[in-house]
């Protein structure tokens, strides 16, 4: 895995309604099933790309995601706690980077 250059952000989250994910510049998102696993393989395959989710009431503890660049990082995000007033949100993230 080497270093990057970054000239902008790849994925940003917004609190308007609700919360809400938009994709950068170069970058696909992809809202995984009930039911898909949430490894490399099932994000680098699967492709229902979007660049942003709405704020849903599914973007709930649980909620799963892909983001995928074009430089060949492959990451998995999931939700893991809202707060009740929506002031924040916790994310896990797991990141793949190819050797590109």
């Amino acid at each position: 895995m080497r270093p990057r250059e970054r000239s902008s952000l790849d994925l940003k989250v917004a609190r308007n309604e609700g919360f809400e994910f938009y994709a950068g510049e170069k970058v696909e998102l992809v809202v995984l099933k009930k039911g898909e696993t949430g490894t490399y393989d099932t994000c680098r395959t699967v492709t229902r790309f979007t660049g942003h989710i709405p704020s849903d009431p599914a973007i709930r503890p649980g909620f799963r995601f892909c983001a995928l660049t074009e430089r060949g990082a492959t990451a998995l995000v999931e939700v893991e706690a809202v707060d009740p007033d929506e002031q924040f949100i916790r994310l896990r993230l797991t990141v793949w980077e190819d050797d590109v």
